[in-house]
């Protein structure tokens, strides 16, 4: 049972042969777009060079603790998230990439931080559980800014350019509303307690309104 319910997650990334037979090139950019038996690769020739990386950890040795939604649970090494594609993704054998298969993933943690597929925008997405209460949940949304390089010499960026920024939103059933880490958006998700109580805690144990770590120490304070 393991075993097929790991096979169901990882759907296999398949690595195409360089000899293979390419046809129809077309260039975007610089750039060169192949078709290989009846497969679209793009960019996979002048590839630029890239300052930054589309996962979330710079290296691949992180442990996995996956749960299904039929309650399995399973260790899978060297997991990573790929930020673009919203997808974690295990590296196996040095250079073979697959994917866990989100349907069906429950939960999981990696690097002592939990996971979850939430569809947000008519897309599934993965967010980080900050923090989960029977009120409403906390959740952070890994997002990836691209600069794509060019060798048009107007725009002069031959280096493609990764950023990760993050979005956070409070949950309430199905609705998913984005909020700022700000003092006014804590008062107010806080309204049935005591403003000087608050400010209280804050000054006392010298917390910040905008970093996100202290907004989890000040619910768990006052809702858990």
């Amino acid at each position: 049972m393991r075993i097929a319910t790991l096979i169901l997650l990882l759907s296999v990334i398949l690595n195409v042969s360089a000899q293979q037979a390419l046809r129809n090139p077309v260039e975007r950019n610089g750039w060169t777009q192949l078709a290989a038996n009846g497969q679209i690769f793009n960019f996979f020739g002048m590839r630029p060079e890239t300052n930054g990386t589309v996962y979330l950890y710079e290296r691949w040795k992180n442990i996995a603790i996956i749960e299904t939604d039929d309650g399995e649970r399973m260790m899978l090494r060297n997991v990573n998230f790929n930020v673009d594609k919203q997808q974690f993704e295990a590296l196996f054998s040095g250079d073979s990439i697959f994917t866990i298969n989100a349907n069906d993933l429950k939960t999981i943690t990696l690097n002592n931080k939990r996971y979850q597929p939430m569809v947000h925008q008519k897309r599934t997405k993965m967010f980080e559980v900050m923090f989960e209460s029977n009120q409403f949940t906390l959740l952070k949304e890994y997002r990836l800014n691209v600069f794509e390089a060019s060798y048009n010499p107007m725009v002069a960026r031959k280096v493609e350019r990764y950023t990760k920024r993050q979005n956070y939103f409070i949950v309430k059933g199905d609705s998913f509303n984005e909020i700022n880490l700000n003092r006014k958006n804590a008062l107010k998700l806080l309204k049935n307690f005591s403003k000087n109580d608050i400010e209280e805690f804050i000054l006392e144990n010298q917390l910040s309104y905008k970093e996100e770590i202290d907004w989890v120490n000040l619910l768990k304070h006052f809702i858990d």
